[in-house]
């Protein structure tokens, strides 16, 4: 499994992994470390497998594994595995975890030379600048601007509604407007500004979506957590049970990477974060339950339905997939609209048939220069542009507007893309070309008059970034 991640193809060794994003792999690999861990200074020792003098060679998994988590280059994952360090040293230097120094030279120690032999082969390998950029330095990285953004954005949506949030799922709806003031307050570079449903800090993100109760619930449970984890080995001396220090230590790393990342917004992890947090309950008081003959029978019937409310609603998102796949492969629009029209109103499907079907259909229908499709795919481009008010999503509505001759609209429609992205140039070409159409329209002169050059021929294409950015975010 490691292979394609330490034979790189590639000068940049910064890799995303399996789950394509590099905080969230970085937060997957700081999990294996930690069960390497575990497995190295605990179950080894008992099971009797390091006595012998090649024991070391047991150490070579950690080394590996901690040479692909450096490759990731998350300044995330590192502050959060030096945290989980310091607290581990901590322990130690408290004497309440590997008290007897014997045990510390010849457990501890080891583990932390592995490590830095991974550290050591990823300076080997980091032939160039690029490849250590995101680790050693900060100076003119755009996604520390994104993320000031992001992040004030969310304190303004939670002091804009402090006791119920904007709701969970809405934060990109609110985005589009709250970012422009965030940064135009904080003054950073138009490029600042992001499209996304993270705010890249989960307990912000908290604030904004769920108000203060959230917040506090959140927060919560992360320092219920730690507390439970120091008070239970300082004062309870449960540090000589390996399996609760380790099930408190799995569930942080989710709480540090949290001010930078969004953890708890990825499946996977969240399912892994279920997993450690059971085990960590399970070593509290045990708290039987008796439900009664009805209780089970109700519960079976909720959980019946909830199954059967989730085959339909995987049907419905299998025929929006099964729609763009036909998209793609060359389906005409007239063809698609009458499904691509009941998804679109269907409200479970209705925002992946808006942000990912409708512009594959837009796309079609400029190329043809379709007037009569673009007249019906007009007012659902003008509900995605009101929904989530990306630049690009303006800018598509611009080009429809355009297409079936109203200039009026296609102008409104241009100048809000450039407010909601001033830096995008596309927008400013394309507001150019109406303003000449309109002008060679009001003096009766032909448009080739108004342009030094050639006429784009391309005008509607000036670039087919039809939510290429719109997911664009910090690394």
């Amino acid at each position: 499994m490691l292979i394609p991640y330490v034979l790189l193809s590639t000068t940049n060794a910064r890799i995303t992994g399996m789950y394509g994003q590099p905080n969230l792999f970085a937060l997957f690999l700081i999990l294996v470390l930690l069960a390497c861990s575990y497995r190295y200074i605990h179950a080894d020792v008992q099971a009797s497998r390091l006595v012998s003098r090649h024991g070391w060679l047991r150490l070579i998994p950690v080394a590996l594994i901690a040479f692909v988590f450096f490759q990731t280059g998350s300044r995330n994952g590192m502050l959060s595995l030096s945290l989980i360090g310091c607290l581990v040293a901590y322990f130690v230097l408290k004497g309440r975890y590997l008290s007897n120094f014997r045990q510390m030279v010849g457990r501890l120690l080891p583990l932390l030379g592995g490590l830095l032999v991974g550290y050591g082969l990823y300076r080997l390998m980091a032939l160039d600048g690029g490849a250590t950029r995101s680790m050693v330095s900060a100076g003119g990285d755009v996604s520390i601007d994104t993320r000031f953004v992001l992040w004030y954005s969310s304190l303004l949506m939670g002091l804009e509604h402090p006791w119920a949030g904007v709701g969970f799922g809405n934060f990109n709806y609110f985005l589009a407007d709250t970012q422009v003031v965030a940064q135009e307050k904080i003054r950073l570079l138009y490029e600042a500004r992001s499209y996304t449903n993270w705010s890249h800090n989960e307990y912000l993100q908290m604030l904004a979506e769920g108000g203060i109760p959230a917040f506090l619930l959140f927060t919560g449970l992360a320092l219920w957590i730690l507390k439970r984890l120091i008070y239970g080995v300082v004062k309870e001396g449960r540090g000589d049970d390996p399996a609760y220090v380790y099930s408190h230590l799995m569930l942080l790393p989710f709480f540090f990477m949290a001010f930078f990342s969004w953890p708890f917004r990825f499946a996977p992890l969240l399912a892994l974060f279920a997993v450690f947090l059971g085990c960590a309950l399970a070593h509290g008081p045990t708290v039987t339950w008796s439900p009664s003959r009805a209780t089970r029978v109700t519960f079976q019937g909720v959980a019946l339905c909830a199954l059967a409310l989730t085959i339909f609603l995987a049907t419905l998102e299998a025929k929006a997939a099964a729609l763009r796949d036909a998209l793609r492969e060359g389906q005409t629009v007239e063809e698609s609209f009458t499904d691509f029209q009941q998804l679109a109103y269907n409200p479970q499907t209705r925002y992946v048939t808006l942000t990912r079907i409708l512009p594959q259909l837009t796309q079609q229908v400029l190329e043809s220069q379709d007037k009569t499709q673009a007249l019906r795919l007009i007012p659902f481009a003008e509900d995605l542009a009101e929904m989530e008010r990306a630049y690009w999503q303006w800018l598509l509505l611009s080009r429809l507007y355009f297409l079936v001759g109203l200039l009026d609209e296609a102008r409104a429609a241009a100048e809000m893309s450039i407010h909601q992205q001033p830096v995008h140039e596309p927008a400013w070409q394309f507001l150019h070309y109406i303003d000449m159409t309109r002008a060679a329209r009001a003096t009766g002169r032909p448009i080739e008059s108004f342009f030094p050059g050639a006429v784009p021929a391309d005008h509607l294409f000036l670039e087919n970034d039809h939510g290429g950015n719109r997911t664009a975010q910090p690394e």
